[in-house]
This record gives C-alpha cells, sequence and structure tokens, in this order.
C-alpha cells in the first residue's frame, strides 16, 4: 500500500484501522493483539524492530486473504539514467540519480 509516508508503525495502524475496527479482533486471537501492542510500546530501535517482525509473522500466519495490488504510481526509465530507485513513499531524492551518455 502507499499513503506517502514510512513508519515502522505501519502494521498497528493496518491493524487497529482494518482489523480492530472492522471487528476482526476476535477473529485473530489475544496473541496478534499483544504482539501489535508490545511492538508499539517498546523504546528500544533494534528490540522494536525485532517485536515488529514477530507480530508481522503472526499476521501472515493468519491471511485468510491475499490482497490485490494496484500502484499509483508507474515508472518509465532508460538504461541511461543510473541512481533511480523507486521510493517507497511519495518522496523522491533526485540528489544521486544521473544521466549517462
Amino acid at each position: 500500500m502507499e499513503w506517502g509516508f514510512i513508519t515502522p508503525l505501519w502494521l498497528r495502524i493496518v491493524y487497529q484501522g482494518y482489523v480492530v475496527a472492522r471487528g476482526g479482533k476476535d477473529l485473530l486471537g489475544p496473541e496478534v493483539a499483544n504482539a501489535v501492542e508490545t511492538a508499539s510500546l517498546e523504546t528500544d530501535e533494534k528490540r522494536a524492530i525485532e517485536r515488529w517482525k514477530e507480530a508481522n509473522v503472526l499476521l501472515q500466519k493468519q491471511a485468510g486473504i491475499v490482497p490485490l495490488l494496484t500502484f499509483t504510481r508507474y515508472f518509465a526509465s532508460s538504461s541511461k539514467v543510473n541512481g533511480f530507485n523507486v521510493p517507497a513513499q511519495n518522496w523522491y531524492d533526485l540528489s544521486k540519480v544521473w544521466l549517462t551518455a
């Protein structure tokens, strides 16, 4: 999905906004709720990343559907364009992009 920003809290946003808000909290069970909450409250960056990975694994194991993906941004390039990577958010840093002959 593309919301125009990157945050380690995306899983919480999705969980709260799409699972809990639509009545799916009980369907996924307390283990997922606890994992998301634990990751959300972790202040140590390295431990937080590990907690988010654990929460993500739990959610992936329970995935009942495969969402369809439609990009809203399309990119075309040439072999002469160097240093450009499709960004993970709506922010384009072109300072490291260059053209070759």
